[in-house]
């Protein structure tokens, strides 16, 4: 039967179990990694994982969003350490620079979700979606907004479509980067910005 206790220890068990997810699945993607791998990474068996998850998927959810959420910490860590005069293009160069920081730092679950997203049931896909809105893309969202508040960013785009755009674009740089041909992160991410910005910006006057 499945754990369903929050307590501390139940809590911490489930994120060793998480932690060791994320390992497997960043080596070996979502259709080879197996319970038996999780369990083997704990000196466990598969039977001790079902006191605290129901099934794998129950497993691969959880660890998505704790890579999503583990990621939109570090984003509003970094955001909250800019001075109280940072313009909303100083904090979209921030965002941009932490997604490719987080596409290059080696992290277990950054490479798991790099591994499987592309791989996973169209449910569970759907739902991380949704979690990744509420948890780290709505950050970008609410940036360009306060750019088109402050009239800095045009208020003629329609903002469903910049937001999908924008996020498509920086969700598919983990086909591309890092590369062997291309400059560092700083350099990156710089261009990305310019790139955004002028997208964004108001027309100018004629």
């Amino acid at each position: 039967m499945r754990q369903t206790s929050s307590s501390p220890k139940s809590q911490e068990a489930r994120a060793r179990i998480l932690d060791a997810a994320a390992e497997v699945f960043a080596e070996k993607g979502y259709a080879l990694g197996r319970l038996a791998d999780i369990a083997a990474k704990l000196d466990s068996h598969v039977g001790g994982l079902y006191h605290y998850f129901g099934s794998r998927e129950e497993i691969v959810r959880a660890m998505l969003e704790e890579s999503t959420h583990r990621g939109g910490a570090r984003l509003v860590k970094r955001l909250e350490k800019l001075p109280s005069g940072a313009t909303p293009i100083d904090k979209l160069g921030i965002a941009i620079d932490e997604h490719f920081r987080n596409l290059d730092s080696g992290d277990s679950y950054v490479a798991a979700w790099h591994r499987v997203i592309d791989q996973v049931p169209p449910e569970i896909a759907a739902d991380h979606r949704r979690h990744s809105i509420d948890n780290y893309t709505r950050l970008f969202r609410e940036i360009v907004s306060e750019g088109q508040a402050q009239g800095i960013f045009s208020t003629d785009l329609n903002s469903d479509v910049t937001h999908l755009l924008m996020m498509g674009a920086l969700n598919h740089a983990r086909t591309w980067y890092p590369g062997k041909k291309l400059p560092g992160r700083a350099a990156v991410a710089k261009a990305t910005l310019e790139m955004f910005v002028r997208a964004l910006s108001v027309p100018a006057k004629s």
